[in-house]
């Protein structure tokens, strides 16, 4: 069972803590905004970029102190595509790292989609879209 993995690791690591991926894009170091702004321009692309960057950085750090992590699909999903783009390379390399995973979409739920950080996110990040204020 799946919970028989999570208390092997944590037994395993001698740590019961379960580290959050929730990378608001205002959060996120201002160096990492900068270089996905840079390659891929004021894009949702680039948030996604700075999103992954940021938290493939957190997986690095805790890999071998850290068993388990839980990702938040309202950070990602308020990118659209190229956000859940960026979720599903998030879950892959923490599942590479042997990290135990959980997709808490909680947050997604109750805040239809995302919406409170994708608001945020447009006082970042200027878009094409031309109908922004409807979604």
């Amino acid at each position: 069972m799946s919970i028989d993995a999570l208390q092997s690791k944590i037994r395993k690591m001698k740590n019961p803590t379960m580290v959050c991926i929730c990378p608001y894009y205002d959060q996120i170091p201002a160096y990492l905004r900068e270089n996905a702004r840079a390659e891929f321009g004021d894009t949702l692309r680039a948030a996604a970029e700075a999103c992954l960057a940021f938290s493939c950085g957190i997986l690095d750090a805790l890999a071998d102190i850290v068993p388990a992590v839980s990702v938040e699909t309202a950070c990602f999903t308020a990118l659209g595509a190229d956000g859940t783009t960026a979720m599903q390379q998030v879950l892959n390399y923490a599942t590479q790292k042997g990290y135990y995973v959980l997709l808490d979409t909680f947050r997604d739920i109750f805040e239809r989609g995302g919406e409170k950080n994708w608001k945020k996110i447009i006082d970042y990040v200027r878009t094409d879209c031309r109908d922004v204020e409807t979604m």
